[in-house]
């Protein structure tokens, strides 16, 4: 087990996925804008390399107010560029400069919760909210299909969905050693139904897979916890838990101390409690549809808000 420790340390990039601006975007040389200097429309080309977080927040300034944008005259109209995974993408829609540079974000959020040694929910919760935030843009970006040379595959509703769904099951899996009782369970099956809802070819699919074995076997161990049930109930749950282990590539995964401790103390004790089972309590193995397990609690955007979590009463 020391070797899964060591691959703890060892941090495949699992999202395999590189999106980054190329070139400038001197927005000073090509626009003015009402109530803003010149001095500020440079802060904001800066701010595009230098700190993305803040240049989206801008750039969604900027197009909440688009009418008091002008070109100035005898300029070109501004092109913006951006490389994802080696291949270059071209267009002057500002609706593809937001929806990339947020991307870029999201996926810089969600490489640094996967990286973090604690749980930060704040990360994983802003990194939800803007994938959201994104999929609400396609019913207004007209121009999707004018990027050159082609639309990257990273420009889609599926895309995205696909992306939200690996990181909601990331954030419940990494927070389930704070839960207990049914919940724990509902926290298992609800980072394995993510994790089965990722398309397996995106960049993420890998993770998405070895998370999404990692996530049913601590569910079917935790039904096996559960004292209420049948020692034949318990065996297949526990003889699914070691199915499952024995598939799981570490370093494709992403898991912090406490879920590695976790996993450690159930391998340890693994062979002795099946041996128990069969061997005290003569249980066999029932089929897995025998086995009850906990409902999973899906990731609800709130209609009105079109938020994660929201608290409003729609």
């Amino acid at each position: 087990m020391s070797q899964l420790i060591l691959n703890f340390f060892h941090k495949d990039d699992g999202l395999k996925l590189s999106v980054v601006p190329s070139g400038h975007c001197n927005y000073e040389d090509h626009i003015e804008v009402k109530g803003k200097r010149a001095y500020d429309l440079l802060v904001l080309s800066n701010n595009r390399k230098k700190n993305l977080n803040k240049y989206c927040k801008q750039l969604k300034t900027l197009l909440r107010n688009h009418l008091d944008i002008v070109r100035l005259d005898d300029t070109t109209p501004m092109s913006f560029c951006w490389i994802v995974n080696g291949v270059r993408y071209l267009s002057t829609s500002l609706f593809f400069e937001y929806y990339m540079s947020n991307l870029s974000n999201s996926l810089s959020l969600i490489k640094l919760a996967l990286e973090s040694s604690e749980v930060d929910n704040n990360l994983f919760n802003e990194a939800k909210d803007t994938l959201i935030h994104l999929r609400g843009m396609f019913d207004e970006w007209k121009t999707q299909l004018l990027i050159m040379p082609h639309t990257p595959h990273v420009v889609s509703n599926n895309y995205l969905q696909s992306l939200l769904c690996f990181t909601h099951g990331c954030h419940t899996l990494q927070v389930s050693h704070k839960l207990t009782g049914k919940a724990k369970g509902i926290g298992f099956r609800t980072a394995m139904d993510a994790f089965g809802k990722v398309w397996p070819r995106n960049e993420h699919g890998e993770t998405a897979l070895n998370h999404y074995l990692v996530s049913r076997a601590l569910l079917y161990h935790q039904v096996y916890e559960d004292e209420s049930r049948e020692p034949s109930e318990k065996l297949t749950a526990l003889l699914e838990t070691q199915k499952c282990l024995s598939f799981v590539r570490y370093q494709k995964c992403f898991l912090n101390k406490k879920l590695l401790d976790n996993i450690n103390n159930i391998e340890k004790e693994l062979q002795s409690d099946i041996n128990t089972l069969t061997n005290t309590y003569y249980a066999v193995e029932t089929g897995l549809e025998n086995v009850k397990i906990p409902e999973s609690y899906n990731l609800i955007v709130c209609k009105k808000t079109q938020q994660f979590g929201c608290k409003c009463k729609e």
